[in-house]
């Protein structure tokens, strides 16, 4: 019974991916999202030079979805249609991402523990004369999870740049795309993130507990840039304004994330004319 004992634990230590620069490999391949950046270890100097940078990495890496692809190309799917990266383990067993874009480019992080279903990286900062490492808590993707579509080339194609004045039936496959993308987006923070950042959704919309409104299209630059001129920009923006004036109803319950994704589904089906 002993010697089956110590069989069963050299198996479970020995299956463990981050042991081995093909288990991180192989751990590493797939579709990601950065959920929550730890800096709850940090000392007091530590945390007040690390406030300088906090909103900046968190509107840049945190609630990101990235890919990391079998042949070594890295994409953020914000991006997939304009640049690819790429990444590798290293010969010191850190996971390495070059040429990946805003903070991704390096990226420069080694694997700390697996907890929780999440894997945590830690990424070393230069905080005035001191360094610290701060830990990213990130979630893989796999294709059986509920919002695996959110990394299909398909359901992003409204993130292709236009190359020319689109017809209104393209306008509102790009506004219903658009919609639909961030439905999904919304289901997936509901179930692997307590938070959520407005600057990560592209849509002229502001978010209330309870509620979305629609800001005006000169507040909204990130939603204008996906078209292909400011005139089409906006007819866009009276697409979904027309959606809004047809589903007064907003759902109610108490999830208000949840509430966002069923609110945009119901805009969707409304630009589709459904």
């Amino acid at each position: 019974m002993r010697i089956f004992l110590i069989a069963f634990l050299i198996v479970i230590y020995s299956c463990n991916p981050l042991d081995s620069e093909s288990g991180k490999r192989e751990l590493m391949t797939g579709n990601w999202v950065f959920v929550y950046a730890d800096n709850s270890h940090f000392d007091n100097f530590q945390r007040k030079d690390y406030a300088a940078l906090k909103d900046t990495l968190a509107a840049v890496m945190g609630l990101k979805l990235v890919s990391f692809h079998a042949d070594g190309r890295f994409s953020q799917t914000d991006s997939m249609y304009r640049q690819n990266g790429k990444w590798e383990i290293t010969a010191g067993g850190e996971l390495r991402v070059s040429d990946g874009g805003r903070a991704f480019n390096p990226l420069v992080a080694q694997f700390a523990e697996m907890k929780e279903g999440r894997l945590h990286l830690r990424q070393y900062l230069k905080l005035g004369y001191d360094s610290a490492g701060l830990i990213w808590q990130i979630k893989k993707i796999g294709p059986e999870h509920p919002q695996a579509a959110l990394f299909d080339s398909t359901n992003n194609l409204w993130r292709k740049p236009a190359l020319k004045e689109e017809t209104n039936r393209q306008l509102r496959a790009r506004v219903a795309g658009m919609l639909k993308f961030y439905s999904l987006y919304f289901r997936l923070l509901s179930t692997e993130a307590n938070y959520f950042s407005p600057r990560k959704v592209f849509l002229p919309f502001i978010y209330y507990q309870h509620s979305i409104g629609m800001k005006s299209l000169e507040e909204s630059p990130a939603f204008a840039r996906h078209f292909y001129s400011i005139e089409q920009a906006a007819m866009g923006w009276d697409m979904l304004k027309t959606a809004f004036r047809a589903s007064r109803s907003f759902p109610s319950g108490t999830d208000y994330v949840i509430e966002y994704a069923d609110y945009l589904a119901i805009l969707q089906r409304a630009v589709e004319g459904k």
